[in-house]
């Protein structure tokens, strides 16, 4: 009865964070540029070479591979972002039991947490990045239970690390610093040094194996030199940032406190640790877990909107479940076993309920999106009847037009993925994605290659995005000529000069 519960429980988290992913509305950049540069790998096009982009591709191909199995279709990556944060879910909850939190009150507490994130759901480097790394905090908690003896959890943590790398690399490093580091912190004597050393040089071990991999297949595709111009010389172009203090400011009440609550929780957090450390009460579990909050929280920077701040802060929880699991592993519990059963059997019918409520409140959206067929690989999704009419013109125009043509907004990919067409530097048109160069070089780019060239930019009726790169529209509408407008673009071109040709 209980494992039937538990399956039924978990299917209902599923369905209820896929009703909200799949009811979304055509319109989440990030949504869309993920799902592009899956789309180009399942096509065999090779990242950075032939792929603007500035971050590892775990990511992108690891959906590739589903998207060559199911077809290149954006709601397939809907369905494994939910799969992926429902597996997150997961591991948060056999963290909580690690950690000693009953069952029950673990499967309430990650119902809050699904609360607080039902809205933000979706495929990204940043969700799987700190998936992987809260795979390594419960591999950790493992390690620790076997006293740091077992040498395959040790190499596996590092391969989980080295996958981390590969999926966003500043922050796979960061994580990838803590998981070597924090083994100084198990030194207690001269015995225990020698079984460390050999733990961290497993962990590096472990970490080396994807990124060799890694490297080793930028060489073979000839993407190596690309790789670092994007990924590496590239990163010092990207000015765009968020300041944290906008999370003050937020409209969603929650975000306020926790952009106040988190770091104050850190900041204990830290100086607990230091206090036990020096009193030489060392609590590994609550070091395990504070270190690991550290890189992942690093995802909020530099820019802290609420989605990335709350991805960030998802570690977090579990410092809180900790402090509170200290203060109920002193209430003995055998003589609460009925409210926990009761808590228990709350959480389930709670789920139940509300998986219910939210495919009939929704029923309309989830019964409309066969519908939505006439874009090419966005089946199934919704999409505005004015937005559709718009794609559909520019897209038209773009495949009659006698020269080329390339859209200069951050909204490129929505026009060339039903054309099945792919523009290195156009279709994530942004501040930091250009490479070393960055807009000065696409500047050249586009003075050398404009003879046969019409570019599409934003009217002024519409707002550009603020992570475009605006002195390369600024250079474009100096010294090229309008031409014309589409849907809600305007139409730029060299002006053609007509040579003087004398009568005879």
């Amino acid at each position: 009865m209980k494992k039937l519960r538990d399956v039924l429980f978990w299917s209902g988290i599923f369905l209820v964070i896929l009703t909200y992913i799949v009811i979304k509305p055509l319109e989440n950049l990030d949504e869309m540029w993920n799902f592009n540069v899956a789309r180009c790998i399942a096509n065999g096009l090779i990242p950075y070479k032939e792929i603007s982009m500035v971050s590892t591709p775990l990511l992108g191909f690891l959906t590739a591979i589903f998207l060559k199995i199911f077809g290149t279709e954006m709601f397939i990556t809907r369905v494994l972002a939910a799969v992926l944060a429902t597996v997150n879910l997961g591991i948060l909850y056999r963290i909580c039991i690690k950690i000693k939190i009953p069952n029950s009150i673990g499967k309430l507490l990650i119902l809050v947490v699904m609360f607080i994130m039902k809205d933000y759901y979706c495929l990204d480097y940043n969700i799987l990045v700190m998936t992987l790394g809260l795979i390594i905090l419960l591999l950790e908690i493992k390690s620790f239970e076997q006293e740091n003896k077992n040498k395959k959890i040790h190499i596996i943590i590092g391969i989980v690390s080295g996958l981390a790398i590969c999926t966003k690399q500043s922050i796979g490093l960061l994580i990838s610093v803590v998981v070597v580091l924090n083994q100084l912190f198990f030194i207690k004597n001269k015995e225990s040094f020698k079984a460390i050393c050999k733990n961290i040089v497993f962990r590096i071990i472990g970490i080396i194996i994807p990124v060799i991999i890694f490297i080793g297949y930028l060489f073979i595709t000839g993407a190596f030199n690309y790789f670092i111009d994007y990924c590496i010389l590239g990163i010092k172009t990207f000015s765009n940032k968020i300041s944290y203090s906008n999370l003050l400011k937020s409209d969603n009440t929650t975000i306020k406190i926790f952009s106040i609550a988190v770091p104050v929780i850190l900041a204990i957090a830290i100086v607990l640790n230091i206090v036990l450390r020096i009193l030489k009460k060392e609590d590994e579990l609550l070091f395990l877990t504070t270190i690991y909050c550290l890189p992942i929280f690093a995802i909020s920077y530099p820019i802290t909107d609420n989605i990335h701040f709350l991805i960030s802060i998802t570690p977090c929880y579990i410092l809180l479940f900790y402090g509170m699991g200290i203060v109920l592993n002193k209430i003995k519990w055998e003589s609460f076993k009925y409210a926990l059963e009761f808590f228990e059997i709350t959480s389930f019918i709670f789920i139940i309920l509300f998986t219910g409520y939210t495919e009939i409140k929704y029923r309309e959206e989830l019964s409309a999106l066969s519908k939505y067929r006439s874009l090419n690989h966005f089946s199934n999704i919704i999409v505005d009847q004015k937005l559709e009419k718009i794609v559909k013109d520019v897209d038209n125009y773009i495949v009659t037009s006698e020269k080329d043509v390339y859209i200069l907004d951050s909204n490129a990919a929505l026009y060339m993925i039903p054309l099945d067409r792919y523009n290195k530097n156009y279709d994530m048109f942004l501040r930091g994605n250009l490479g070393s160069g960055g807009e000065e070089k696409q500047i050249r780019n586009i003075e050398e290659n404009s003879e046969n060239t019409r570019y599409l930019i934003l009217n002024n009726n519409y707002n550009l995005n603020w992570q475009t790169p605006k002195e390369v529209i600024n250079y474009i509408k100096e010294r090229f000529v309008k031409s014309g407008t589409v849907g809600i673009y305007d139409i730029y071109e060299k002006e053609q000069v007509v040579e003087y040709e004398p009568e005879e």
